[in-house]
């Protein structure tokens, strides 16, 4: 996923983030993705939160990563909740 820009944490201590880091405290097997958030509040939970406004290449970006992600790990022989 390096022509993506996604590096890999020296540790494993994701939790989730937002809503579902409850879950992760709990111990259930989590990512954490840390995109550019530097406009992310210009949007995020007010009028201007519309799809209309969503960058299109930001959004084939997230798109093509929790793609990989999604199948690297469900064809993995890893057991994500240890």
């Amino acid at each position: 996923m390096k022509p993506y820009g996604v590096k890999l944490a020296s540790n494993n201590s994701a939790k989730g983030q937002s809503d579902m880091s409850m879950l992760g405290r709990k111990g259930m097997p989590a990512i954490n993705f840390h995109a550019d958030s530097t406009t992310y509040f210009d949007f995020h939970h007010n009028e201007n939160d519309v799809m209309s406004n969503v960058d299109k290449d930001t959004m084939r970006q997230a798109e093509a990563i929790y793609t990989i992600y999604s199948w690297l790990t469900a064809n993995s022989d890893v057991d994500f909740r240890k």
